[in-house]
């Protein structure tokens, strides 16, 4: 009976400590395809964001779940490195819209379409259908109106 891999003897996600990997060593596996940016993806591809790089998709088997803004950068510098106690997250990405525009191929609205999602007069639904989109994409973009108006009303005075 074939035993499944394990890539961490850890029981959680804390970063104790990693089987199989040394804080002080980069990791490089160079069966990978790189993007045309150097990063390494599962999938051979030339754009990023097509598809989960690798060195996301590590730092979630190791550390737990990523947003899909999230930034992990790497400690050591080294782009093609994949050793997770090297990975880290930076940060979220400053502006989702563009991040999505860039990368998503699913989400290709124009400013005009966003500025209609905004608009809360119209459905989910009815909205989605006109802008040709998924009703989900529509909710989401609603959804993330929503969060910067709270912050932003929270940073208010």
């Amino acid at each position: 009976m074939p035993q499944p891999l394990v890539l961490s003897a850890e029981d959680s996600h804390l970063p104790a400590s990693f089987g199989g990997f040394k804080p002080g060593e980069c990791v490089h596996c160079d069966w990978l395809h790189s993007t045309h940016d150097g990063y390494q993806q599962v999938h051979e591809t030339s754009m990023s964001g097509e598809v989960v790089g690798a060195h996301r998709k590590v730092y979630a088997l190791f550390n737990g779940p990523l947003g899909k803004y999230d930034i992990v950068s790497h400690a050591c510098g080294d782009r093609t490195c994949l050793n997770p106690y090297h990975l880290f997250i930076s940060g979220r990405h400053p502006c989702p819209r563009d991040f999505d525009f860039a990368h998503d191929k699913r989400f290709r609205l124009s400013s005009e379409g966003l500025a209609r999602i905004a608009d809360l007069s119209k459905s989910v639904s009815e909205l989605a259908l006109e802008l040709g989109v998924h009703p989900n994409t529509v909710a989401s973009r609603r959804a993330d109106l929503r969060h910067a108006l709270r912050c932003s009303a929270l940073a208010l005075p």
